[in-house]
């Protein structure tokens, strides 16, 4: 998660700080759009399991409240 901030980061900061994207032409573009995006690819299995935990928590209250109230 966090090298997936760090590569976030990095984009970022190359575009507002140095003219790489200006300098590098097509290259540096492409060299930033593919750190955010690596980035954000890094940082996307994180949503993905926190997602699946929160479904877990919710079946689980479901359940817990079915076996409290029988006439439910």
């Amino acid at each position: 998660m966090a090298i997936g901030f760090l590569f976030i980061f990095i984009g970022l900061w190359l575009i507002l700080f140095t003219d790489t994207y200006i300098k590098h032409g097509v290259e540096g573009v492409l060299l930033i759009a593919g750190l955010i995006g690596a980035g954000l690819f890094l940082l996307l299995p994180v949503k993905i399991i926190l997602t699946l935990q929160l479904m877990k928590k919710n079946d689980e209250k479901l359940i817990a409240a079915r076996e409290s109230n029988p006439f439910h």
